[in-house]
């Protein structure tokens, strides 16, 4: 099985952003609730200026229900 840490989940963040969606405004993900994926990850992995910028185009997560994805 393969592990995500934090800095992955960083990484992947800066590359929506960076990448794959530089013109958003914002954007919506939809994720699972680890502890993995919250905002503290992106200041552990970059330096606040960047950390913030990446905040800052990200929507508030949504966490679907279990019994909606069924």
């Amino acid at each position: 099985m393969e592990r995500w840490t934090r800095k992955d989940w960083a990484a992947q963040i800066k590359r929506l952003v960076d990448e794959d969606f530089p013109r958003a405004e914002k954007i919506a993900l939809v994720m699972d609730n680890l502890n993995t994926h919250n905002i503290a990850s992106l200041y552990e992995t970059f330096p606040a200026d960047e950390a913030r910028r990446l905040r800052n185009k990200k929507r508030n997560p949504l966490y679907p229900k279990a019994w909606e994805m069924a």
